[in-house]
């Protein structure tokens, strides 16, 4: 788990960051802007088995929450969006790594929080 939760956080998190702090000089300069993240309903409501991605991707809407805060009186706002499920390189991977993936996908899809009327 380290070594991917390493990697998940890094992406998620620090790479949002950097990719952030490198823009920031130069809307704050100009007439403001607009950074839009995407976190994930996982960021909302834990999703069994993904710790790390779950993580990062609370820590991206918080992120961004922060951004408001600090920087709303330089005409910068921040949004995030939160999608479901959507079929990424790292689904496929999951999906394929899972023995079962058909019965892997419908796990996914039956456990997100926007799904659970199902």
């Amino acid at each position: 788990m380290r070594s991917s939760g390493a990697g998940v956080l890094d992406v998620n998190v620090t790479g949002i960051f950097q990719v952030t702090k490198a823009i920031l000089p130069q809307m704050i300069e100009g007439s403001g802007g607009v950074v839009v993240n995407v976190a994930s309903e996982a960021g909302l409501v834990a999703i069994p088995h993904q710790i790390a991605y779950n993580v990062s991707k609370t820590a991206i809407i918080w992120f961004t929450k922060s951004l408001v805060v600090g920087f709303a009186s330089q005409s910068i706002r921040s949004n995030a969006v939160c999608p479901g499920t959507t079929h990424t390189p790292l689904v496929e991977q999951v999906l394929k790594n899972s023995g079962d993936p058909e019965g892997r996908l419908k796990h996914l899809e039956s456990s997100r929080p926007a799904r659970s009327s199902r």
